[in-house]
């Protein structure tokens, strides 16, 4: 998903022409992220499904 689907069009041109920061709140609220978690988390929390990922085979079985 882009950037501009994720959170639309206009919303995506305005944070990349000011170049705004915005919270985590924000970047949820408008699909800019799918999920928060604490300051402790982060580590597993991304390394769960990259390992998912990774398990998985290199091709598609046909």
């Amino acid at each position: 998903m882009d950037l501009d689907s994720a959170v639309g069009t206009a919303k995506a041109r305005e944070l990349f022409f000011t170049g705004d920061i915005i919270g985590a709140e924000e970047a949820l609220r408008i699909g800019l992220v799918n999920r928060m978690v604490e300051d402790a988390e982060p580590a597993d929390v991304t390394m769960a499904p990259a390992r998912r990922i990774a398990a998985m085979p290199l091709v598609a079985p046909g």
